[in-house]
């Protein structure tokens, strides 16, 4: 008797679990980073945090180093619901927000508690709420830091010493047309090819945020390190739109509010490894300047005038006068 009782609460067991295991959803989280940037830090804190708030319900997968595919393949995955949450960059998908491209202006930003008031008050709300027409749910908006420039030829201490050099950027109209304007020869490579175009010169530099260029060891073909801080770039956690909509209320706002909740977790990532990232990166041989900003800020103003009719006079001000 005591056997048979024993096999009806293992059934009984293995049913639950089997219930359970139906009941739990399992969602992809896909970015481009290393397994040690803040992107991935501040995805397993969320999806740490998620599984505990939903009891397990919700299951979030991080997939970091393009195992999903490269920004652009993330942006189609969510709008097709084969990729369930992705950190991006805003320059892939403001060729589908054009709005959202607003935030990639030259020396727009002057600090980071700027860029933060912009960008989770009601500029950044209006942003995230347009990913909407694309089927695309904006969480909230992470970073990826302030932008330097790193090349294999002279320190930037002017606008004039960029003129000629092949500056790899993003494919990313506003990037592109700044460095342009400082008469560089821009290559708008994918970043997978970047480290190989440096290293066989190829091109003779880059520009992107320090614990980018930290994590992904351009200092082995990378000699000097410019702190420019021309661009601020914004890294949205986006969702799913047709998963978010299939997901309870409390589901919903559970994954909204950790999004803006580890949004500052990540945020202080960057920060740190920004600040220990330029003592590294000195450590290994990189020689770094810090060039005066304002003769930058002049020789880019141009590109203000060529994107003013795309994103909107009154919203460039708007963000302009939260300084």
């Amino acid at each position: 008797m005591l056997n048979v009782i024993l096999k009806l609460l293992l059934l009984i067991t293995l049913i639950a679990g089997t219930q359970s295991q139906a009941v739990a959803i399992t969602i992809k989280l896909g970015h481009v980073a290393p397994v040690n940037h803040p992107y991935n830090l501040g995805a397993l804190r969320f999806a740490q945090l998620v599984k505990e708030r939903t009891n397990g319900h919700i299951i979030i997968k991080v997939y970091p180093n393009r195992k999903l595919g490269d920004e652009k393949e993330l942006i189609e995955g969510l709008r097709a619901a084969s990729v369930g949450l992705a950190v991006i960059s805003t320059g892939p998908i403001s060729g589908l927000l054009p709005k959202m491209g607003v935030l990639d202006l030259p020396f727009l930003f002057q600090s980071y508690g700027q860029a933060y008031h912009v960008l989770d008050g009601k500029i950044g709300k209006m942003l995230l709420r347009e990913a909407e027409n694309i089927d695309i749910k904006g969480l909230a908006f992470w970073e990826n830091g302030f932008r330097d420039i790193t090349n294999s030829v002279r320190p930037i201490t002017t606008p004039q010493d960029l003129k000629g050099l092949r500056i790899r950027t993003m494919q990313n109209p506003v990037h592109i047309a700044t460095f342009q304007v400082l008469k560089a020869i821009t290559y708008p490579l994918a970043w997978e090819h970047v480290f190989t175009a440096l290293q066989m010169h190829t091109i003779d530099g880059e520009e992107n945020p320090i614990p980018i260029i930290y994590t992904a060891k351009l200092y082995k073909v990378q000699k000097y390190l410019s702190i420019t801080q021309h661009f601020y770039s914004p890294a949205p956690l986006l969702m799913s739109l047709p998963l978010f909509e299939s997901l309870d209320k409390n589901t919903q706002r559970i994954l909204m509010q950790t999004a803006i909740e580890v949004s500052a977790y990540e945020r202080m990532l960057i920060r740190r490894q920004t600040f220990q990232g330029l003592s590294k990166l000195k450590e290994h041989g990189m020689i770094i300047n810090h060039p005066s900003i304002k003769p930058f800020k002049k020789a880019t103003k141009a590109v203000y005038k060529m994107f003013k009719a795309r994103f909107g006079e009154e919203l460039i001000k708007s963000i302009e006068q939260s300084r």
